[in-house]
């Protein structure tokens, strides 16, 4: 898994660029997102506009509604390490480890989302956030191992795999390994109830300035924190009464009204009536002359390339299961507020997009309608996921996901680089072979190409299965950079090894009077 799907830019904020251009970077960066995007979207004054402002003190606090459904599934054995968030750090240099400890200290003194413990009060959960305590950072010496980058191996291993007492804080582990002189590698590993990925990005921040601070023998300059995450829980629960939510929440409700699908992707092994959570990842890339013609189209549709890349996975997922009703989910970061910058939590949302697919339209056609289920989808962005499903009163398949089993995202292809003090720093997500949805579909688009990383489920398919669908969608995207006005019936015989020689020679020759028109 790459490090950039974790060190990345707030997807809201990619997103809000790829759905319209034409924001001023006034809006993008002065005023929250959902709010920008609200206003050009002609919507209701977004929940982003309402301060959040510190709750009132208490012995504990309520759950956000993406954390209640964490804590419930984290009751389920078979989920217990599929929400942990485990990396690796590698450093290079003169590490002063007693500083390293206290700067970590200094961060879980912080963030009191490091600090809470999760409990139950009359039967329900409840987060109680608990005083400092001194950080414990152990070291392990593998200088006397024969093959210490083994040995590192296994350790980063059982590392990833190791449960958190959600009960016991803090839900953020650390441990050294001293691999060679002056090389180490630093895991940490935290539970995905108190934060998200944008959170690593505030951890290694603060560690890094705080670490140089104490090596400097000086105080680390970080900005006051003016509110923590259960001021934002208590926040979330005050909102969902007020004008704007009850607007998103009428959209969500009508959007996905109805009699919802359950989603029938041919698996390898029969599906078992309670969800599993092994996983694992395959890596393909689209070739640049094939990303170029995808740009290219997107430009002359006024899309983004997540719309299409969102379209083009609706035609996969209907030429693979012949259902027409397809729901796909996608991440939002959830941080609309400016006071939820600098911030560690889980403060991650998801939105559903739902498109009917008609075999006998243009893609381009099908291309449009995308666009608006995305742009609303991100207009009504706010509405808690968690407490859509209960509102929906969705009772999941067995064996499936609420709502949807399929997954994507399309994450930034730059990588921030690492710093730790002076140390030269190298960084890794270590992969926990889990997976909590069937696929999952990461996009990248960088200089080598548009990457595509597919998590699935182990327990459903074989690697090679997965392969062979994704380059079933590298094969439907230089489709449609060729010719984007093929037909959703051409686009499908195309990626069957039973298309007609007619149908080839039809789509052939559309691409070829495309050529001639450019």
């Amino acid at each position: 898994m790459p490090l950039s799907l974790i060190f990345d830019f707030p997807t809201i904020q990619g997103l809000a660029v790829q759905i319209d251009s034409s924001l001023t970077p006034h809006e993008l960066f002065e005023k929250p997102i959902g709010t920008a995007l609200a206003a050009r979207l002609g919507e209701p004054a977004s929940v982003a506009a309402e301060r959040i402002l510190p709750a009132p003190p208490h012995t504990d606090y309520p759950l956000t509604h993406a954390q209640k459904r964490l804590w419930i599934l984290a009751q389920n054995p078979a989920a217990s390490v599929a929400y942990n968030m485990s990396y690796s750090l590698s450093l290079g240099g003169a590490l002063d480890i007693t500083a390293l400890r206290q700067a970590f200290g200094l961060v879980v003194g912080r963030h009191e989302a490091l600090r809470t413990a999760f409990i139950t009060k009359g039967g329900e959960p409840r987060q109680q956030v608990r005083s400092g305590q001194p950080f414990h950072l152990p070291v392990l010496d593998l200088r006397g191992e024969s093959d210490a980058a083994t040995a590192a191996g296994r350790e980063i291993h059982a590392e990833a795999l190791a449960p958190f007492p959600l009960d016991q804080p803090p839900l953020l582990r650390a441990r050294l390994l001293h691999v060679a002189e002056h090389e180490y590698v630093l895991l940490v590993s935290l539970h995905h109830i108190i934060a998200d990925g944008l959170s690593l990005n505030v951890l290694i921040r603060e560690l890094h300035v705080s670490y140089a601070a104490l090596c400097a023998n000086i105080a680390p300059d970080l900005p006051p924190l003016t509110i923590q995450y259960k001021d934002f829980a208590v926040w979330q629960q005050q909102q969902l009464t007020g004008k704007a939510m009850l607007a998103h929440r009428s959209y969500w409700l009508e959007k996905l009204g109805g009699e919802l699908p359950v989603f029938a992707l041919p698996t390898d092994r029969p599906r078992p009536p309670l969800q599993q959570f092994s996983g694992g990842q395959v890596l393909l890339r689209l070739p640049v002359p094939a990303q170029e013609a995808v740009h290219q189209r997107c430009q002359e549709q006024g899309v983004t390339l997540f719309m299409l890349l969102v379209a083009a996975l609706k035609v996969l997922l209907h030429q693979t299961t012949g259902q027409a009703d397809i729901l796909i989910g996608s991440p939002v970061a959830g941080r609309e507020q400016v006071e939820l910058e600098g911030q560690i939590g889980y403060y991650l949302n998801n939105v559903v997009l739902r498109d009917t697919i008609r075999r006998s339209e243009p893609f381009t056609a099908l291309l449009q309608r995308v666009r608006n289920t995305v742009t609303e989808a991100i207009a009504h962005q706010a509405y808690p996921f968690d407490l859509l499903i209960e509102e929906l009163a969705v009772t999941p398949a067995p064996g499936h996901s609420p709502l949807f089993d399929v997954q994507l995202n399309l994450i930034p292809s730059e990588v921030p680089s690492l710093q730790l003090g002076n140390l030269a720093v190298a960084g890794s997500v270590t992969n926990s072979q889990t997976t909590i949805f069937d696929l999952n579909f990461m996009f990248s688009d960088g200089s080598l190409g548009l990457a595509m990383e597919i998590g699935y489920s182990t327990v459903l398919f074989d690697a090679a299965t997965i392969e062979q669908l994704g380059d079933r969608m590298l094969r439907l995207l230089t489709a449609i950079g060729e010719q984007p006005e093929a037909t959703v019936r051409l686009l499908c015989a195309l990626l069957e090894e039973r298309a007609s020689a007619a149908e080839k020679a039809e789509f052939l020759a559309a691409a070829l009077n495309l050529d001639e028109e450019f």
